[in-house]
């Protein structure tokens, strides 16, 4: 019989690995096992489950030959905030802003040159 400290360390470590993205049952071989154990025992897929809502996450259970898909609980810590959302959205769109505006002063620039002097750009 697995003991209860053994049963969490396992599901946890199972929930650990699902959400590390390059990490998959393929090219992990204790992901594939701790993947196999969870298909294949009720108990530990019911412990795992447990500690999955524990975390605020919930285990899709579609098709897990490629690993387990965890879906944040709303509210939950792993769900991300619209403000979150918001404010990552509003720096991208700033950066891609200021990469657009140096290319434009680069250009302008670089003509304003050329206008002087007429061998610039030339080869």
């Amino acid at each position: 019989m697995i003991n209860s400290s053994e049963q969490a360390e396992a599901a946890t470590r199972l929930l650990l690995l699902a959400m590390t993205p390059p990490i998959t049952p393929a090219n992990n071989t204790e992901y594939g096992e701790l993947l196999t154990r969870f298909s294949t025992d009720p108990d530990f897929k019911t412990f795992t489950r447990a500690v999955a809502r524990g975390m605020g996450v919930q285990i899709y259970t579609g098709v897990i030959q490629h690993g387990l898909i965890l879906v944040p609980q709303e509210d939950g810590f792993f769900c991300p905030q619209t403000r979150q959302l918001s404010a990552q959205h509003a720096i991208s769109r700033a950066r891609h802003l200021l990469a657009d505006q140096s290319v434009i002063i680069q250009q302008q620039c670089t003509s304003r040159s050329s206008a002087r002097d007429p061998s610039l750009g030339k080869t």
